[in-house]
């Protein structure tokens, strides 16, 4: 059996492309999606988080927001959503572990955006970043 793809959504255009393109790639292996968003609590409210909601509703609402896109623009797909409060790598990781294939969105700064992977891919897909060692998953 197949595993699902697990694509990584924090709210950006780079986060949603990602989601449309990990659903394409589903679709074309026969698997459902897993939309994953990470968050944390911080010890003051982050700047980011509109005043009228709390950190968990803001990513309760980016990982809504995304797997309604995904659902909307993919309608016979399996869609499920995957809400985790941990660090934001180790969290990655874990959905990695779970999956088929993990798909993560970068932001491209230049021409060669597409080339440039962004520092939570890269402690991603690097084992040694995560504190592991060859051979040891």
């Amino acid at each position: 059996m197949l595993h699902d793809i697990a694509v990584g959504v924090d709210g950006s255009p780079a986060g949603l492309a990602a989601a449309h393109w990990a659903a394409r790639e589903a679709g074309r292996r026969g698997t459902g999606l897993s939309v994953v968003h990470v968050w944390h609590p911080h010890p003051r409210p982050a700047p980011y988080v509109p005043l009228d909601r709390t950190e968990r509703q803001w990513a309760e609402q980016i990982l809504r927001e995304a797997a309604d896109a995904v659902r909307g623009a993919h309608p016979g797909l399996r869609v499920t959503e995957r809400l985790v409060c941990d660090a934001t790598v180790a969290a990655l990781a874990g959905a990695a572990a779970d999956a088929e294939l993990l798909v993560l969105g970068s932001l491209g700064l230049a021409a060669v955006g597409g080339f440039v992977t962004g520092s939570v891919s890269q402690r991603v897909v690097n084992p040694s970043a995560r504190g592991l060692t060859r051979g040891r998953p």
